[in-house]
């Protein structure tokens, strides 16, 4: 399987680069690409950093905006003929699915570095992530807050008091007409700097309202995992707490910590095949992938759409449980390189068994896991996905599809959706 994501990131520490790069930041880049290809996760394979070196190269000297042509990449990469068949020799797109899965692998366990790489899905030329530059506070504007605004306004004097050729005081016949003025300067100042005030105030837009309700319960939210109990010599795994988890159930789980851990919520990444009820009755939960974890298979099947699999486990299929005639189906004997389209759920719904907010991101095979996982963490889907749930009180449900190509995951389109 080759599931590809975008790579999780640390708002708060790293934002993406819009501008030229300086040669200072072209300089770490370079020595972090230098860092990240002597990881294990890169050094061990032929393939993986003589991709990333020339495709960072092309981007610090010819910039992101350029595009580089999956034939540029076969034959100067990896020397193959220039009218090879890339149909037929898909060796750059295996390679660029490998890179993304890695590169979620190793930002996943180094969360707080300067600089993050990441290959954007759709395009082989790589994107670059640093930390925002503090800003001393000496380099701010003062904003004056309004009480201090108003005071300095009405305390300052408007000019020396000189006695006119009467020898009358200039504040005795001025008095009644300054002080009104003073008091509508200080009343426009004051509705400025609250003016400026509140449009520097952070907004919270959909997703954030989305993310911050479900966890804000508890400040704590558990991310189940399945554990494979079979696992296929071929599969690309991720070993954790000495049981295999396959890796595109691993970057779900990777982009949705960053989610969490972004708006200060922690999360717990648990197997299905270590949590009981206890646990999940404890903190709102996640569940990850649907036939390999025994907990989406218990919880889902109040839901309108449910996952099924067929007695010989040949066949996995969503139905509709109001019309059993509506489903969605996949054979599981077909190899992943070969699977033209998956199908999954995404549902946000208190389940009445825990009591507890729940999310279920889970697809028939991988690849609909991975489109479901993205559907969740990208701003632009989840923003689509909430318009079309219409931000209901109780929950929702949505299936979706995604189109698969050489076992990589195309973007999530919604196919069926419930709300409750």
């Amino acid at each position: 399987m080759n599931g590809t994501s975008e790579l999780g990131h640390d708002s708060d520490l790293l934002e993406q680069t819009s501008h030229p790069l300086n040669k200072e930041e072209a300089r770490q880049i370079r020595e972090h690409l230098e860092i990240l290809l002597s990881d294990p996760l890169f050094h061990h394979s032929k393939r993986l950093p003589g991709f990333l070196r020339y495709v960072v190269k092309e981007a610090l000297e010819n910039g992101s905006d350029t595009q580089i042509k999956e034939r540029t990449l076969g034959v100067l990469v990896f020397g193959r003929a220039p009218d090879y068949d890339t149909n037929a020799d898909p060796v750059v797109r295996m390679t660029a699915g490998e890179v993304r899965k890695k590169l979620a692998q190793y930002y996943y366990a180094h969360p707080h570095v300067d600089v993050q790489i990441e290959v954007p899905l759709g395009s082989y030329m790589p994107h670059f992530r640093l930390a925002s530059p503090t800003a001393s506070p000496a380099a701010e504007p003062a904003v004056p807050s309004p009480s201090v605004a108003s005071l300095a306004v009405l305390s300052a004097p408007l000019a020396e008091p000189v006695p006119d050729s009467l020898g009358t005081h200039p504040a005795e016949k001025s008095s009644r007409r300054v002080a009104p003025w003073a008091i509508t300067v200080a009343t426009l100042v004051v509705i400025v700097v609250g003016y400026v005030a509140w449009h520097q105030m952070p907004r919270e837009n959909s997703v954030d309202r989305f993310w911050n309700s479900f966890a804000s319960p508890s400040k704590q939210v558990l991310i189940v995992l399945p554990a494979l109990s079979r696992v296929p010599q071929a599969l690309p795994l991720y070993h954790f707490e000495a049981e295999s988890v396959a890796i595109e159930d691993a970057e779900v789980a990777a982009r949705l910590s960053n989610e969490f851990r972004m708006r200060n919520f922690g999360s717990h990444l648990v197997l299905a095949t270590r949590v009981n009820l206890t646990d999940l009755r404890s903190n709102p939960f996640v569940l990850i992938g649907a036939m390999d974890n025994v907990w989406t298979m218990r919880l889902s099947q109040s839901l309108p759409f449910a996952f099924e699999r067929s007695e010989d486990r040949r066949y996995g299929r969503i139905v509709d449980r109001k019309d059993p005639t509506i489903s969605w189906s996949e054979d599981f004997s077909i190899p992943n390189a070969n699977i033209a389209v998956d199908y999954g759920i995404i549902a946000r719904f208190t389940d009445p068994t825990t009591e507890q907010p729940t999310l279920l991101i889970a697809g028939i095979s991988a690849e609909g896991t991975l489109a479901a996982g993205e559907a969740v963490t990208t701003p632009k889907y989840l923003d689509m996905l909430l318009q079309t749930a219409g931000h209901p009180p109780g929950g929702f449900e949505a299936v979706i599809e995604t189109r698969v190509i050489d076992g990589q995951s195309g973007p999530p389109k919604i196919v069926a959706m419930r709300t409750w």
